[in-house]
């Protein structure tokens, strides 16, 4: 955030006298929910890991309180008999770290101003190139150098 306070955009806000607040509200925050979402969202899920992980070495919520790693300490008697004991546990930790991960990079995408601007200016120029398809073939077929009796195939 410091950084971003140095920017140039910043600096020109100064320059033409908003104020602190004005400046934290319209052009710091902007610059910075993205990546404050992505760094939460990843957090969130080092946390699920490491609450796991200690869960299963024993330091985690007291026994009769499901946890998923106490799950899989306990599985581990049962591999040979029972192997889902094990296996839903654990893919049901990494489904939800690899869901807040998704989460996290979708949401920056939402919000960051500069890939924000990138998208719209794609989405704008794939609109156009939908719009472009769907015109009957004898009027693209004159577009192209071909003659109107031409057939377009694609």
């Amino acid at each position: 955030m410091i950084s971003i306070g140095q920017r140039e955009f910043v600096e020109a806000a100064r320059g033409l006298g908003a104020t602190r607040r004005r400046i934290a509200a319209r052009e710091i925050a902007p610059n910075v929910v993205g990546t404050v979402v992505v760094l939460s969202t990843l957090d969130l899920g080092r946390i699920l890991l490491a609450v796991s992980g200690l869960s299963f070495l024993g330091f985690g919520v007291a026994l009769p309180t499901p946890e998923w790693g106490a799950m899989i300490a306990e599985a581990r008697a049962y591999l040979d008999r029972a192997p889902q004991l094990l296996i839903y546990p654990g893919l049901a930790i990494t489904l939800v770290v690899l869901c807040f991960n998704l989460a996290g990079d979708g949401l920056r995408d939402c919000l960051d101003p500069r890939v924000l601007g990138v998208s719209r200016r794609l989405g704008a120029k794939l609109r156009g190139r939908r719009a472009a398809g769907r015109r009957p073939a004898h009027q693209r077929a004159g577009e192209q150098g071909r003659d109107a009796s031409s057939t377009d195939l694609r």
